[in-house]
């Protein structure tokens, strides 16, 4: 029926055919592991995992199929831990993938599905296939670069995190990058060793001429253990490292180092987690200077015994220690690894400050402010690498549904002596802002922190980007006093002097309060940048983001529902007085006519606004009545880039990989350009091929 549709309204031409064929898609889709003659010749077998390295080519080539997947919705979560987590069956989006979905939804499935026969092999017969570098490389790759990550990151930041590397190392499109995901066999390959020495990381530091320790937005890498084997071997051995965020090296102009100095002044191997509690265990044994086998089981020739490839603890060695300090996961730790730390604690500290210096050497010399005194609020912009540094503070302390309110009172603690604003508390001098943060303050108060990373991710802001945040800006013991006694004024001045509005858009009555929507109208009027965020992702509103696209991640659809049914007139303000002044700037004229008109087309800018979330909305619920509604809306422009999706995707290109045509009708009966393309240059048609 579909393909019925598709010829019915002149989709199928021999333009895209030819396109399908032969041009922007080179086939029906471009997959990363076909030989040049277009066949699959079976896998490489490549004993030694050290050359097991993905060269940046094939890193780019994996990168571009896995967008392809997750932009065309083929990829779901199917593994059993996504049961455990409630997301068991749901579409994995670009923005969410990480390294635990690539193994679980790609690797594991991809390989098996194209090499039916290779599960076994002569060279490695206990082994089940292969790794992901031995299915699509021809060769023994050796690693030249080892990328130490944290599998919980996002794919797309490592990916970011690479093509910087590669830009500031010049590297060759053939350089090896040893990334444990794809160089070991996500089927169950044994490396469980008596000695780490011999493991598949430590092999690929020695063979590498350099180490890159991935920080993940939260510094998850920091809190592995193997992470923290991989930075003491290579301290240990003379070999090179350096530190790198998704906005490049850390330490690098642009990129400051007060976030990390956060995380690693307080580095512990011994709060380092591992998959497994023994490889945890075997890690703090041969720190300690142990034999690493203590504590694990061991078979009658002295060997590991080892199930599904990992290794196992003693069963006379699992007690806990009610004691200790809890592990990070909350759990208690065990009583083996409490006397282990109280014995050998020295050797713990000596390791944890080798580290810790030289990764403070990486980053550069970090420089303390002792603070300063701003009289004017409006110029007391704090800088997005201090507002980091803040969020890795007050995290520990902040718990997920905690709101602003919660955490006015930390920094209220924090500038007691002193009775300043937090900003004057830990910057050395004024600084007009670029940018104003617009929340709730009964908002989970780390939901609004994650939209101004989504925002400053989007926006390829620098750590020297500056913000006006009221909570860190204003001062929490005098805030009457730093308002001067008209609200209104001083956020009118402050919006003059500022850039761009991001609001964060959490929950739904953000767009019922008439001070937020106050300020959309002023930055409306100034001509400024507007942007909407969620928890998930940020939405472009007035001009685009620097890379084209106007959502960044996935932008929230009930949040998008909120703000296409604003009403300014019964917008909600404490201070009935204050409503009337939003009102009277909004309207401009007494005129009752004419207020209601303004009003109007104020509710359907912002309307218009979200309109792409809703329209690809409606199109994945086949609802055709919804999509002429928005369509039609006055001012609207069905084939606006503004409409796109994340990847460039318009609402037809989301109709055409439905099993329903109605929507594709409904659009393309709109007015919707049939051959429309998104970022990869691919049409509609492709996505229907799919």
């Amino acid at each position: 029926a579909i393909w019925l549709k598709l010829v019915r309204f002149k989709l199928i031409h021999v333009a895209s055919v030819q396109a399908i064929g032969i041009d922007s898609c080179g086939g029906a889709m471009p997959v990363p592991w076909l030989s040049s003659h277009g066949t699959f010749k079976g896998g490489t077998i490549i004993p030694d995992v050290a050359e097991r390295a993905m060269t940046l080519d094939q890193l780019k080539s994996l990168s571009v199929f896995l967008q392809r997947l997750c932009k065309h919705g083929l990829l779901r979560h199917t593994s059993d831990f996504s049961k455990t987590t409630g997301k068991h069956g749901q579409i994995i989006d670009w923005f969410d993938l990480n390294m635990y979905d690539i193994s679980d939804e790609v690797i594991q499935k991809v390989i098996p599905f194209v090499d039916v026969a290779g599960e076994r092999h002569d060279v490695l017969p206990n082994r089940r296939w292969y790794s992901w570098v031995e299915f699509v490389a021809h060769r023994p790759q050796p690693a030249q670069i080892m990328v130490s990550h944290f599998w919980g990151g996002r794919f797309r930041d490592f990916m970011a995190t690479v093509l910087k590397l590669a830009e500031d190392a010049a590297l060759s499109v053939f350089t090896g990058i040893w990334v444990c995901t794809f160089a070991n066999c996500q089927f169950g390959d044994d490396f469980a060793s008596a000695r780490l020495l011999h493991c598949p990381f430590i092999k690929a530091v020695e063979k590498s001429n350099l180490t890159v320790l991935i920080i993940d937005r939260h510094a998850g890498s920091l809190l592995r253990s193997w992470c923290g084997l991989e930075l003491h071997y290579t301290i240990e051995r003379g070999k090179e490292l350096c530190l790198y965020t998704s906005c490049g090296r850390i330490g690098a102009s642009g990129v400051s180092s007060g976030p990390l100095v956060e995380a690693v002044k307080d580095w512990d191997i011994r709060q380092g987690e591992a998959a497994e509690v023994a490889y945890r265990r075997q890690i703090l044994n041969y720190v300690a200077g142990v034999n690493e086998q203590e504590g694990l089981q061991v078979d009658k020739d002295g060997g590991l015994v080892v199930v599904d490839g990992r290794p196992q603890l003693s069963n006379d060695k699992q007690s806990h220690d009610a004691e200790a300090l809890a592990r990070l996961t909350g759990e208690p730790e065990f009583a083996y690894e409490s006397g282990l730390f109280r014995k050998y604690g020295k050797r713990f500290e000596d390791l944890n400050m080798l580290v810790r210096l030289e990764v403070m050497a990486n980053v550069g010399r970090y420089r303390q402010t002792s603070g300063c005194s701003i009289k004017d609020p409006r110029m007391r912009g704090i800088t997005l690498g201090q507002i980091r540094t803040f969020l890795q503070r007050i995290r520990p302390k902040c718990g997920a549904s905690d709101n602003v309110y919660t955490v006015c009172d930390l920094v209220k603690s924090a500038t007691a002596a002193r009775q300043c604003s937090y900003m004057e508390l830990i910057a050395d001098t004024a600084r007009k802002p670029q940018y104003l943060v617009a929340h709730l303050w009964t908002c989970p108060f780390l939901d609004t922190a994650s939209v101004v990373e989504w925002f400053a991710e989007a926006q390829r802001l620098q750590d020297s980007a500056v913000f006006w945040w009221d909570i860190l800006c204003l001062n929490q013991h005098d805030v009457n006093r730093d308002f001067g006694g008209c609200i209104a004024r001083f956020f009118a001045s402050i919006q003059k002097e500022c850039n761009g509005l991001i609001v964060c858009a959490n929950g739904t009555g953000a767009f019922e309060r008439s001070w937020l929507l106050h300020s959309l109208y002023n930055f409306t009027r100034f001509g400024a940048d507007i942007c909407f965020g969620c928890t998930h992702g940020v939405l472009a509103c007035s001009r685009p983001f620097p890379d084209g696209s106007w959502v960044f991640g996935t932008f929230d659809v009930e949040i998008a529902e909120a703000a296409e049914g604003v009403d300014v007139e019964n917008s909600k303000v404490a201070n009935a007085g204050d409503k009337e002044v939003v009102l009277n700037d909004i309207a401009g004229t007494a005129d009752p006519e004419q207020r209601r008109m303004r009003f109007a087309q104020f509710n359907n800018r912002i309307a218009r606004w979200v309109s792409g979330p809703l329209l690809r909305a409606a199109v994945v619920g086949n609802d055709c009545q919804r999509i002429r509604a928005i369509s039609s809306r006055a001012g609207f422009r069905l084939n606006s880039d503004s409409l796109k999706g994340s990847l460039g995707e318009t609402a037809l290109h989301v109709a055409a990989r439905a099993p329903d045509a109605a929507a594709i009708e409904a659009l393309l009966a709109a007015g919707m350009d049939a051959d429309i393309e998104d970022d990869l240059r691919e049409r509609p048609l492709h996505y229907a091929a799919m």
